[in-house]
């Protein structure tokens, strides 16, 4: 199955339950997220992730 590329701009408050539905939905793959709130939870678990890959 071909995937969706999804990028998403904004993930406060209404974007975090978001972003959770669109990481579990199996014909979507996620390439990137921003936001200016760098004390977001799911922020810190891809900076991790960033690390691991490098």
């Amino acid at each position: 199955m071909e995937k969706f590329k999804i990028g998403m701009i904004g993930a406060g408050e209404t974007g975090t339950p978001l972003l959770r539905q669109l990481l579990n939905a199996p014909f979507v793959e996620m390439v990137g997220v921003a936001d200016l709130n760098l004390t977001l939870p799911w922020h810190r678990g891809c900076a991790r992730a960033r690390r691991a890959g490098d």
